[in-house]
């Protein structure tokens, strides 16, 4: 099964002038930051404010509402949590600034890998890596003695077995919500199952055979799934986790400390 990996990064408005390491010291100058609101999030906000004058916004709608945040004079915030893609219009509009004078100044310590270049300047540091998974309820799985699945085929006669009984309300869970949740759902299965995204010429080439058995997976799942399917992102996913609604899906590693939360 592929998992995707997604880099998580940290992005300076173009107007930023402080930076912080560890609270090697006390940071006077107010700073504001714009990130998603999963759990890795509120860890790397937390120690930032423990060095003073920081004010996080956990935001699961962070990658719209960050263009026209960063695009203010003066910009609402001075740091934001970005991923490969919403950094983009960002680069884009010329919102963010190059990290390469914080970097020499300040970041000894980080790892090669961590500095995210393009046109090679430091335009963000990863701050984690982020894969998808496949959790499931394994008590819900030793009760009707299914193995692990590890294929689509298995998951859906797994899927197919649970359905028989009244044990959760949907089998499946899935981030199909309408929009970029949906179109990384075919991202994964497309490469997953072997695609290229492009072909002779780099012409686009989804529209083949691989790319029309990943729809048709995709669909399959769907029909164990809410029938409210195209609105479930991450959150709806978790939430359906928690409160025992579901017995599979595929979720981002980034919410599988919430799995296992009693509360």
């Amino acid at each position: 099964m592929f998992l995707k990996k997604i880099a998580t990064t940290i992005a300076v408005s173009l107007i930023s002038t402080s930076v912080w390491a560890g609270c090697a010291f006390e940071n006077t100058t107010e700073v504001k930051s714009l990130t998603a609101g999963f759990d890795a999030w509120k860890a790397v906000t937390g120690a930032m404010a423990e060095c003073g004058n920081v004010s996080a916004s956990l935001d699961q709608d962070f990658k719209d509402k960050q263009p026209d945040a960063f695009a203010a004079n003066p910009s609402l915030y001075q740091i934001g949590g970005v991923s490969n893609g919403t950094m983009v219009p960002l680069l884009n509009a010329g919102t963010i600034r190059p990290l390469d004078d914080l970097v020499a100044k300040y970041g000894s310590h980080l790892k090669p890998s961590q500095l995210i270049k393009v046109n090679g300047k430091i335009m963000a540091i990863a701050m984690m890596v982020n894969n998808q998974h496949f959790m499931y309820r394994s008590d819900v799985l030793d009760e009707f003695r299914l193995a692990v699945p590890t294929t689509y085929d298995e998951v859906l006669a797994a899927a197919a077995t649970i359905a028989k009984y009244d044990v959760v309300d949907y089998p499946l869970g899935g981030t199909y919500k309408a929009g970029w949740n949906l179109a990384e759902e075919f991202v994964n299965m497309y490469l997953g199952n072997g695609g290229s995204f492009f072909g002779e010429g780099n012409a686009p080439a989804i529209n083949n055979a691989t790319g029309i058995a990943s729809l048709e997976t995709m669909k399959d799942l769907t029909a164990y799934m809410d029938p409210e399917y195209l609105v479930s992102d991450s959150t709806y996913v978790q939430q359906q986790f928690q409160q025992g609604k579901i017995a599979m899906a595929n979720l981002w590693a980034s919410r599988a400390g919430a799995m296992d939360n009693a509360e």
